[in-house]
């Protein structure tokens, strides 16, 4: 098993846009990999807020649950008024 420890390298994060912190002890190239897996679903959820309701809770938002938090995911201040009727 190969393992390799990674410095922070300009070109590796500009390919991956994953950050490596220098580490006294080598990680294996199967960790790195799961970290950019990792990584890449982060990135793919903080990108589709819905998507991450409907895959993690296992809820169908309606549609204008789902604009709602489409609409309020970028903007810092955010306040629904939500009623019953």
């Amino acid at each position: 098993m190969s393992q390799i420890i990674l410095p922070y390298d300009k070109e590796f994060f500009d390919a991956y846009k994953v950050y490596i912190k220098p580490v006294d002890y080598p990680l294996s190239n199967k960790k790195i990999e799961g970290l950019i897996n990792i990584a890449n679903m982060q990135r793919y959820f903080r990108c589709n807020p819905v998507k991450f309701i409907e895959i993690m809770f296992n809820i169908e938002l309606l549609d204008f649950q789902a604009l709602m938090i489409e609409r309020s995911w970028l903007c810092p201040n955010v306040l629904c008024a939500c009623t019953r009727g």
